[in-house]
């Protein structure tokens, strides 16, 4: 699967937003945060986990690569800033680095292993921005779902 690093980003975030969130309920007339995560079929966990794997070697390689841009613009101070010299030439070559796409060896998940209706009984839907950045990892388009 090709994605870009900044696809890649997005996708690595989307993953650690599904591992649940934290949530106020009222416990005997008392505020109380609780941890709630989603229910998952055990199959997509194990792909997902991988698939975060993979992802987050591919940031850290695109972190080393953004770091040596950095580097080079600023003539080795370590940091850049709009108003540095070189900055204009960096904000190109780090947007070419986001766009470049990268070979990925991730497992896909259907819709039903994610079980949106288990999470929506149970009050606590995944969010239409998880699951947009989900689609890579989605083996049927979302729009093949879709009651006619």
């Amino acid at each position: 699967m090709q994605l870009s690093y900044q696809q890649i980003g997005v996708l690595s975030d989307a993953l650690n937003r599904l591992d649940g969130s934290r949530v106020t309920k009222i416990v005997e007339g008392k505020p109380v945060d609780v941890f709630v995560s989603y229910h998952l079929a055990w199959s997509a966990r194990w792909i997902l986990a991988q698939a975060q794997g993979k992802l987050q070697r591919a940031l850290a390689d695109f972190q080393s690569t953004r770091d040596v841009l950095i580097n080079h613009h600023s003539n080795g101070t370590g940091q850049i800033s709009a108003a540095h010299d070189n900055y204009k030439v960096f904000a190109s070559e780090f947007e070419s680095l986001q766009r470049q796409n990268v070979n990925l060896d991730i497992g896909q998940i259907t819709l039903e292993q994610l079980k949106l209706e288990a999470n929506e009984k149970a009050g606590h839907e995944i969010p239409i921005s998880i699951l947009a950045a989900l689609q890579p990892l989605i083996k049927e388009p979302i729009a093949a779902t879709q009651p006619a």
